[in-house]
């Protein structure tokens, strides 16, 4: 942001060099969106890398967040595929948790 203005405007300047007046409201809403996100990364992070599989079938160059033992792509793939995936590929404590959780609704 490079000024704010008194009608709830700011100033900004995008990686590309463009400079464009915006609302001070929607760059909050971007901020929680982008921490929301960060989160949602981190946490698929912590899925890939202690979600049962050996380590050696672990892909994690350039970003990427896949496991070749079950072939889930932990970065794209929907929490409700990864669910679908843990459960068709008979991964026990995770199965035997859901259905805990189940339950108790």
């Amino acid at each position: 942001m490079l000024a704010r203005g008194k009608m709830n405007s700011a100033l900004v300047e995008f990686e590309n060099g463009e400079k464009s007046v915006v609302s001070r409201n929607a760059l909050r809403r971007l901020s929680t969106w982008e921490s929301e996100m960060n989160e949602n990364m981190l946490l698929r992070k912590l899925l890939w890398l202690r979600h049962g599989c050996p380590p050696h079938g672990l892909y994690g160059d350039d970003g990427e967040m896949q496991c070749s033992a079950c072939g889930i792509d932990f970065k794209r793939a929907s929490a409700k595929y990864i669910e679908r995936r843990f459960l068709e590929i008979n991964q026990p404590k995770m199965a035997e948790a859901l259905r805990f959780f189940e339950n108790q609704e």
